[in-house]
């Protein structure tokens, strides 16, 4: 895939490089200690990468541990292969502090006005719906998915359901103003038919808003090509390719929402950086949680992939080694097409 073009990015968006980020004797923080690195300290080593686990996890009773120890999902076992654990929460978590970082603090970008019924499809944690009920105490919020590790607790406005939004779906005759879904390459064998069922649920003049990216690992500069950053990406993509699934299924997302019958699309081409390479505090912070949350799970979220790629699991940790080390190479300026 190639890297997107300056002129693809909305101003406000576009990933300038820091300086200091571009000098020639500047090499990774894994290879020297950083203060002799030639980045600032807290530029790699943030306060919050020495955070513990909250230990508000949810566990799922019905949940499958796999022989990598990690925990997947029970309901609907082997549709996804992503694990569900403490680990994989906290993952998440981080993701949605990322995104809300992306999109400047809000929790989407649809122009909804005042809705009644809101739906999250592939929920996750629930943060995302626990966040927008929050913000809309009016408005009956549900939220789905396979694994049922959101709160037990929601505030009263808040529904969730293990759900699997690839079978027919049974919300009752009213319908939805807004739905939801956020990067969810990774979960649909048939992502069409469900955003087609979206468009059957939902209110006339609601919206529908996804947030997703591929698993590219691009850059502008081209300091992506040929790192294990890189590798990493092709890798998931022809793992998944042995389910049946595309991660490239976003580049689809406008043609198949006309085609469905929504109109007023807008695609917004947006940079999921990773690393704290850019000029802008905004995306330098986004830039941090996203290195973090992919620091500490890269072997979660290869395991199944790269086991489907032939790897065994001695080589998966070898390889989730050299990934860290790319991660924390400010000379790699990195970003995911979202």
């Amino acid at each position: 895939m190639e890297p997107f073009e300056p002129h693809d990015f909305h101003p406000e968006d576009y990933p300038d490089i820091d300086p200091r980020y571009l000098s020639p004797n500047i090499v990774s923080s894994a290879a020297l200690p950083p203060s002799q690195s030639g980045i600032p300290q807290e530029a790699w080593l943030p306060a919050e990468w020495y955070r513990e686990s909250s230990g508000s996890s949810v566990i799922e009773p019905n949940s499958v541990t796999e022989d990598n120890g990690r925990t997947y999902h029970g309901y609907k076992e082997g549709k996804y292969f992503l694990p569900n654990d403490a680990a994989e929460q906290d993952r998440l978590d981080l993701h949605h502090y990322s995104s809300r970082i992306m999109l400047q603090g809000r929790l989407y970008l649809a122009p909804i006005q005042a809705p009644k019924r809101v739906l999250d499809l592939a929920t996750g944690t629930g943060i995302w719906p626990m966040e927008f009920a929050q913000e809309h105490p009016d408005c009956h919020v549900v939220g789905t998915d396979l694994s049922k590790i959101q709160p037990q607790h929601p505030p009263a406005n808040l529904q969730f359901i293990r759900d699997d939004a690839e079978e027919p779906w049974e919300f009752g005759p009213e319908r939805f103003d807004f739905i939801h879904a956020r990067y969810v390459c990774t979960c649909f064998d048939n992502p069409k038919a469900v955003m087609r069922q979206a468009f059957e649920n939902l209110t006339p003049g609601g919206w529908v808003e996804y947030c997703d990216s591929t698993v590219d690992v691009l850059s502008m500069d081209g300091s992506s090509q040929g790192t294990t950053l890189e590798h990493w990406g092709e890798l998931m993509m022809t793992g998944a390719q042995t389910t049946g699934r595309d991660f490239r299924v976003s580049r689809h997302y406008k043609q198949w929402l006309e085609e469905i019958g929504f109109i007023d699309v807008v695609e917004r081409n947006m940079a999921g950086v990773v690393g704290p390479w850019c000029k802008s505090a905004r995306l330098k912070q986004m830039g941090r949680v996203t290195a973090r949350a992919l620091y500490d799970n890269v072997t979660g979220m290869s395991y199944k992939l790269f086991r489907n790629a032939g790897f065994t699991p001695e080589q998966i940790d070898e390889f989730a080694a050299r990934f860290r080390a790319d991660l924390l190479n400010p000379a790699i300026h990195a970003y995911f097409p979202v």
